[in-house]
């Protein structure tokens, strides 16, 4: 009786390791999936120009209101606090209406939705050449 090749089989660990990142992929996926949805809503929401409806106190804009109710909704609709929805729908808005190397990245699995985050976070303030250099230089360094 010969023994099997350990070299030709590939550890029970090594294997587990792999489905944890073939998952993590997926997950990105559909993170970029998400993050089309939730920029789609946004942009539904804020069509409609929401108004304030209170009869007491300072008005809010069309813009507050609409941003208070969809965080508030996402919120909601995702079982998140307030500020994880906000971070969820900011990096959502960001990746796909002015970063749209970094979201192919994530789209195809090529980066987890924190790195996203955290790319989309960097990129408040600029604007121009410097935004699509920033988003090139992100998606290739993923």
């Amino acid at each position: 009786m010969t023994s099997p090749d350990i070299s030709l089989q590939q550890s029970p660990y090594v294997v587990a390791l792999e489905r944890i990142a073939a998952r993590d992929r997926q997950i990105a996926e559909l993170s970029a999936l998400r993050a089309t949805e939730v920029h789609d809503a946004w942009q539904l929401l804020l069509a409609e120009a929401p108004r304030d409806q209170s009869t007491a106190g300072p008005q809010w804009s069309p813009a507050r209101v609409a941003e208070v109710e969809f965080f508030t909704e996402i919120a909601m609709l995702t079982r998140r606090t307030e500020y994880r929805a906000r971070t969820l729908a900011d990096t959502a808005i960001a990746l796909v209406s002015k970063l749209p190397a970094s979201f192919a990245v994530l789209a195809a699995g090529g980066m987890s939705e924190e790195h996203a985050a955290v790319i989309a976070t960097h990129s408040e303030g600029l604007e121009g050449d410097a935004l699509e250099k920033y988003d090139a230089r992100m998606a290739r360094l993923a």
